[in-house]
């Protein structure tokens, strides 16, 4: 046998013992194997690493605005410290515009500290007042009038826990003003249900005591109430519309809904009329009664008309902060402890609950910011009439702009007001003890260094619960305002529930 024969054949048994198969047949005539080009990392030649350098150096050159024809040098040392140098230079050129770009946003910080401050301070924390509709009503620390301005809704502030909140603003383009308002309420979904169910379960004069389940019929009077709840395709949108009754029955018939329940208005006689009224509202008159007949299976939707609500308010004049404030209060009839006096209480309760409200820091040493907050709140109340009976309170877990801070406020022990009941507010110093200061303000405490006492707090307690056989109320809602120094203001409100 050959060499080569023997060559083969070894080399064959090693491949077939290795699993591999392309031997060749073993004669004279085999193939010789085929060997595969070595896979190695192909290192740039120098006139690659130049040219490659050169256009990097027309990038950078490029990016800082440098028109420069000067011939470049002929070696990859050469160019690469041209790149060094020009990547240099860019660093320098984003370091000065980044601390351009701080210095601008600290002095815009400066400006919006110094008149935030100066707008929660010119209106006194208990001012302010945001009623139905809602409507900024009542008057500034100096006494003047805030204008009344009606709110128009907005996009939704997001929640804070089970309070849901609403931005809310209106533009007075003459006095070149803009209020701005965040409200919270506990409002829960409207609730739906038969009209039937609905109309039997009420008793006031409106629906229950004019209802009449066996033929579906309640009873609106001769000239009802001017009513949203009030809706027919065949009643004016403006004006005055005077019926024509059908002259067999002499009844007028008009297909509507009353409160959203499907059905139609009834009158007898030949003077039933409906009047346009503001807001979509329907006045109907006649001298004969109206009637709403509803049909056999409608459903309404009735919504909650008795609900609590705090927020924080803003007026901006010619884009700057002017006045700020915040309010808390209840809508709809309530169960405002009409028959309960916290004074008459035993016990204690707990309550918690959310906040929310606006902040100014007017620093000269920097840092100085402004703008909202949200905050979790725990009020402990001892009922009675006791000296030691009031109400106490922390507000804890900021959020300042949507960031973390390590603010916390103390809310002194507040007495409750013997001539309003469920009312309360923090005590005032007693001028006829010239040496004690009795006084229960609130402490602003940023990373545990507590400030000194200052602002003060008032709020409400109710019993939305109405006559559930407890003597403790349900929810608090309240205002405050606390300073840390002469550099740091915040007025807040919450709203929070018995635990």
């Amino acid at each position: 046998m050959s060499t080569y024969r023997k060559l083969m054949t070894v080399g064959c048994a090693a491949v077939l013992a290795l699993g591999l198969a392309a031997c060749g047949n073993g004669d004279d005539t085999a193939e010789a194997p085929t060997t595969m080009e070595p896979m190695e990392a192909m290192e740039p030649t120098a006139e690659e690493q130049l040219a490659a350098l050169r256009e990097e150096i027309s990038a950078l050159r490029a990016q800082l605005g440098i028109e420069d024809d000067d011939d470049l040098g002929d070696s990859v040392a050469d160019l690469q410290s041209e790149v060094a140098s020009l990547k240099m230079q860019i660093q320098d050129a984003e370091d000065a515009e980044a601390e351009a770009e701080a210095e601008r946003v600290a002095a815009e910080k400066a400006v919006a500290g110094k008149a935030l401050q100066a707008a929660i301070n010119r209106v006194a924390f208990d001012d302010v007042t945001v009623g139905a509709g809602p409507v900024i009503t009542n008057a500034n620390g100096t006494g003047t009038a805030i204008t009344t301005a009606t709110l128009r809704k907005g996009d939704s502030a997001g929640s804070l826990g089970d309070w849901a909140g609403t931005h809310y603003s209106h533009m007075n383009a003459g006095a070149k003003t803009l209020d701005e308002a965040v409200i919270y309420t506990n409002k829960a979904a409207a609730e739906r249900k038969p009209f039937a169910t609905h109309a039997t379960q009420l008793d006031d004069s409106a629906l229950g005591a004019n209802y009449v389940a066996s033929t579906n019929t309640l009873d609106l009077g001769t000239n009802p109430n001017s009513s949203t709840d009030i809706k027919g395709d065949g009643f004016p949108t403006a004006g005055t519309t005077t019926f024509t009754p059908d002259g067999v029955s002499g009844v007028v018939v008009v297909p509507g809904t009353y409160q959203g329940a499907s059905g139609s208005y009834r009158c007898a006689g030949t003077d039933c009329s409906a009047t346009a009224g503001a807001n979509g509202a329907v006045d109907l008159a006649g001298t004969n009664n109206w009637f709403f007949v509803h049909d056999a299976n409608a459903m309404v939707s009735i919504g909650d008309s008795n609900y609590l609500q705090f927020g924080w308010w803003l007026r901006k004049l010619d884009g700057s902060p002017n006045m700020a404030g915040t309010f808390h209060a209840i809508t709809g009839a309530g169960e405002t402890l009409a028959d309960i006096d916290a004074a008459t209480y035993v016990g204690t309760a707990t309550y918690a609950g959310k906040a929310a409200g606006k902040f100014a820091i007017n620093s000269p040493l920097g840092g100085s910011d402004a703008g909202h907050f949200t905050a979790d709140v725990t009020l402990s109340a001892k009922f009675g009439n006791a000296g030691d009976a009031g109400i106490t309170g922390t507000v804890s877990d900021f959020m300042a702009n949507e960031q973390s801070v390590p603010w916390s406020v103390a809310l002194g022990r507040a007495a409750w007001d013997t001539a309003t009941e469920g009312a309360f507010a923090s005590v005032a110093d007693d001028a006829g003890t010239a040496d004690v200061d009795e006084s229960t303000a609130t402490v602003w405490s940023i990373d545990g260094n507590a400030a000194a006492a200052a602002g003060g707090w008032q709020g409400q307690v109710y019993d939305m619960d109405g006559d559930d056989g407890s003597n403790v109320p349900t929810h608090a809602t309240g205002i405050w305002n606390s300073e840390f120094g002469s550099t740091h203001s915040m007025v807040g409100a919450f709203g929070a529930e018995q635990q």
